[in-house]
């Protein structure tokens, strides 16, 4: 999120995408920090930040799929592991970064092998 790749200042679609983003991190984070010791919380953690990095790929004009769908999928398997709330929180991250490793390898193979460019998300007016 550091990076955005081009000046806020002069782009005010990037700043309201931006402020999107941000929402929705905040819709997630406030929920997790109070009330953190329901079951069901890790699968909404999962869920939400496959929302925040489809918000992100919007911003960025970039397609990951691969992370979106292993943020989902993580969550969703979470309620079917049989462990205390703050290892499924710290799983759903884990698999979070595995998700974005694969994504990152699966764009080296496009370009190496078939010389494709990252997809980019259609911009829509």
């Amino acid at each position: 999120m550091i990076d955005l790749g081009f000046d806020l200042r002069k782009n005010r679609k990037a700043r309201n995408w931006l402020d999107a983003v941000v929402a929705t991190a905040v819709v997630i984070l406030v929920p997790l920090l109070c009330l953190r010791r329901y079951d069901l919380l890790p699968a909404v953690a999962g869920v939400g930040l496959g929302a925040l990095y489809c918000s992100n790929s919007k911003l960025r004009r970039r397609s990951y799929p691969v992370v979106v769908v292993g943020c989902v999928l993580a969550g969703l398997a979470m309620p079917l592991v049989p462990w205390p709330n703050e290892h499924k929180f710290a799983l759903v991250f884990v698999c979070t970064g595995l998700a974005m490793a694969l994504q990152g390898i699966w764009e080296i193979i496009r370009f190496a092998v078939w010389g494709k460019q990252p997809e980019t998300v259609a911009e829509s007016h």
